[in-house]
């Protein structure tokens, strides 16, 4: 499809300018941060988890 040949011209048009090494630098950044926010996420999840099972308890 025509967005898979555009993604395509994109990366090699993208390592050709910056460069192999600046490139997956680059990813590596965009993965950091997707981590820390599903970290955060998680926390969360946790937290409201634990205040579910804590309200459970006090009904009880």
């Amino acid at each position: 499809g025509y967005d898979k040949d555009m993604a395509k011209k994109g990366k090699k048009t993208y390592a050709t300018m910056y460069g192999k090494g600046k490139t997956e630098e680059v990813i590596k950044q965009h993965m950091d941060k997707a981590r820390e926010s599903l970290q955060g996420l998680a926390l969360q999840v946790e937290i409201l988890d634990e205040l579910v099972t804590w309200m459970g308890t006090r009904e009880n």
